[in-house]
């Protein structure tokens, strides 16, 4: 989840919590936030999407 964190901060630069902070069960998990108005979360999901289509 690591690795998944730093592609996305770098490449779409959506900061994300990755899961193993929660210990190791959380491990291949992210934590997203959505607290945000719509426009800005469809903006970061969008580039979200390019990001993946990319990888």
């Amino acid at each position: 989840s690591l690795e998944f964190h730093t592609l996305l901060l770098e490449k779409a630069h959506i900061s994300l919590t990755p899961g193993h902070i929660y210990g190791k069960n959380g491990e291949g998990y992210i934590r997203l936030s959505l607290a945000v108005e719509t426009g800005r979360l469809k903006e970061a999901l969008g580039r979200l999407e390019r990001v993946m289509n990319r990888s």
